[in-house]
């Protein structure tokens, strides 16, 4: 689709490149043009404050309610066997990644190492990785063997629910910051609109784990702990006032006591994924990597020809530094200080 002109199989033969090599092409406008809007990104070293953070979860329980709205109205149980694109991909991801992980945990440890507690609390999730990351992400990686569920693998377990039933919805798959671009007020300059960009990740899932990564891996941490409450008002009244205007059924379960209950537990999604990019994203400009050009120095140095073992080598290198970072560490304590009063980790 080209300017909203769909090519057919056989006119797409004959286009020029760049466009013949793929099976169809989407161009979409410059979302930073000034006639587009004039988006932008929120500086990923300050987080989100307040009024980004609003229209971010209320954009979120918009996707999921509708996603929700979709299946309760065509009958769909699984969207995967419709859309098979929307079939979890973390499996490979995580597996490629964990040398990135275990690289991170010990990054994590040795900034707070100062700090006694914070530290117990990574090496508890560093344990528990496996688990929470098989069990929210809907492949095995050990959690039946060890008996885990995502009540009991908290530090502090919760009671289970009897016949609880999964809520599965349409995740964004990727929620942090440099995901989402904002269209801001001429005058005020406050954010007034958000898009959600990047869905290569977008899977069917629980939608606290989606929620749970952008609350801790993009927003600041002093608005993060002054107004969760609010915000996850907002994220439970849009989803609800979304269910009974297209007249559909809530998820199973529904109700502000559960939506908090089942939030609570996904805290140790937001840990990991904090643990795991933050190192990454909050380094120093001059450190950062370009993950393209990376990657096809990888590729060019042909040290492996599995993908798997050659991604490993590719991602265990993403984090390092040699350079003091106080805006990682202030993040990281403050995250894993919550995890700690919360009984998460």
């Amino acid at each position: 689709m080209i300017r909203g002109h769909f090519f057919s199989p056989d006119e797409r033969k004959n286009l020029p490149t760049p466009f013949k090599a793929v099976d169809n092409n989407i161009i979409m406008p410059d979302l930073r043009a000034k006639s587009n809007g004039e988006y932008r990104l929120r500086d990923r070293f300050l987080g989100f404050d307040l009024n980004h953070y609003y229209l971010v979860i209320e954009a979120q329980a918009k996707l999921h309610a509708l996603s929700w709205a979709y299946k309760c109205k065509t009958g769909i149980q699984n969207l995967t066997e419709k859309f098979p694109f929307l079939k979890p991909k973390f499996e490979m991801m995580i597996r490629m990644m964990q040398p990135l992980i275990d690289a991170n945990f010990l990054v994590s440890k040795q900034i707070l190492v100062d700090h006694p507690e914070e530290v117990k609390a990574i090496e508890y999730l560093q344990s528990i990785q496996k688990s929470s990351g098989g069990l929210y992400w809907n492949f095995e990686y050990g959690q039946t063997e060890l008996g885990h569920t995502k009540d009991n693998v908290l530090k502090k377990p919760l009671p289970s629910v009897e016949n609880e039933e999964p809520w599965n919805v349409v995740l964004h798959g990727d929620a942090w910051s440099n995901n989402m671009m904002f269209r801001y007020d001429e005058q005020t300059d406050r954010p007034v609109e958000v898009l959600f960009v990047d869905f290569q990740m977008s899977n069917e899932g629980d939608p606290v784990s989606d929620i749970c990564y952008t609350l801790y891996a993009s927003v600041a941490p002093e608005v993060r702990k002054k107004h969760l409450n609010s915000f996850l008002r907002v994220y439970y009244d849009t989803f609800t006032r979304i269910c009974d205007q297209l007249s559909i059924p809530y998820l199973p379960g529904w109700s502000w006591e559960e939506f908090n209950r089942r939030f609570h537990r996904a805290k140790v999604i937001g840990a990991m994924m904090s643990c795991i990019l933050l190192p990454i994203i909050l380094k120093s400009p001059d450190e950062l990597t370009n993950l393209d050009s990376a990657a096809d120095a990888e590729e060019q140095k042909g040290k492996s020809t599995d993908a798997m073992e050659a991604g490993a080598t590719f991602f265990a290198g993403l984090s390092k530094s040699n350079k003091e970072n106080p805006i990682l560490k202030n993040r990281l304590l403050a995250i894993f200080r919550e995890m700690v009063e919360d009984g998460i980790l």
